[in-house]
């Protein structure tokens, strides 16, 4: 079965990737969010850095739906999720404007407080638009429905 294509969101500062992983007859499939830092002052011009200086987290079907509802509902949301002494937490927050945009942003830290890390990305009302589509047809891809 081929991988599903990526989709990416670049952005001056920060960008945002998405990706499915497919079901497997035994295992079913999940979506992964990676935020990564422009290298340098732009993106544009240097790239990112999805090597070192990026935070993948990965999403369940409770998030999707949060997402979803999120979106629908035009509601700021909060998803939190700890592994191996490691907190992750995504943050959806509107802009006041009304224009429809969104700031996603991501901060992981660690138990100790010695990671501290935090990318955000400032999606317009289209972009938006598909990553709702992304998350809807993830859950088909994820749950082979």
């Amino acid at each position: 079965m081929k991988k599903p294509l990526q989709v990416n969101f670049y952005k001056k500062k920060s960008a945002l990737r998405l990706q499915i992983s497919n079901h497997t007859n035994y295992d079913i499939g999940c979506m992964f969010f990676t935020f990564s830092k422009a290298k340098g002052r732009s993106g544009a011009e240097s790239g990112y850095d999805w090597e070192d200086n990026s935070i993948t987290v990965k999403i369940s079907f409770n998030d999707v739906l949060s997402l979803l509802s999120s979106f629908t509902y035009f509601e700021n949301v909060q998803l939190y999720h700890e592994f191996n002494n490691c907190i992750k937490v995504v943050d959806v927050q509107f802009k006041t404007d009304n224009s429809g945009s969104v700031f996603l942003s991501v901060k992981e830290t660690d138990n100790d407080n010695k990671k501290n890390n935090n990318i955000s990305v400032l999606l317009t009302k289209s972009e938006v638009l598909g990553l709702v589509i992304f998350l809807r047809q993830g859950l088909v891809k994820m749950y082979n429905w």
